[in-house]
């Protein structure tokens, strides 16, 4: 069995632009995750929009009795502009488990689960902007090469509850 790790990998819409060490820009739609930090994948639904919470938190909806948190990657990835309400749009939700809490990230879509392959990360500190403290680096997966998010730094950016820090 293959025992090199796995990522799952999702599209949102636009994509991050940056310079790698070439000096090449790449814009990406594919972002992948490690799955160990993934718990489920549900589809699409109605969220609860709450007043006074910024454009990132997409709302709130019910999954089995558990209100959880939906916040937008795009927009989290600022891969779409922040330009008034958001519509509800087909596409997934990716369930998270962060420090002891259910919470979810709205994505177009779903594509596969992956390993990585054993190349290796790609990562430079001049080759993001300091805006991305969640983007790990590019990393190949089956083949692809695909922007490797932080989950957690990127939840922690957004999050903040009592008893979070």
């Amino acid at each position: 069995e293959d025992e090199r790790e796995r990522v799952l990998l999702v599209v949102v819409g636009g994509g991050l632009h940056f310079s790698v060490p070439s000096s090449q820009n790449i814009g990406t739609t594919s972002y992948a995750m490690h799955v160990s930090s993934v718990r489920e994948v549900i589809g699409a639904r109605a969220v609860t929009r709450v007043p006074g919470t910024p454009a990132v938190m997409r709302g709130l909806v019910n999954v089995r009795g558990m209100v959880v948190t939906v916040l937008d990657l795009a927009t989290a990835l600022n891969s779409i502009p922040e330009t008034g309400p958001r519509t509800q749009k087909p596409g997934s939700i990716v369930l998270l488990e962060h420090r002891g809490r259910l919470v979810g990230l709205a994505v177009d879509s779903v594509r596969d689960v992956r390993p990585l392959d054993d190349v290796g990360l790609a990562e430079d500190g001049n080759a993001f902007r300091d805006d991305r403290v969640f983007v790990r680096g590019l990393a190949s997966a089956g083949g692809e090469l695909v922007t490797l998010l932080d989950v957690a730094a990127l939840l922690s950016r957004y999050l903040i509850s009592s008893g979070e820090t």
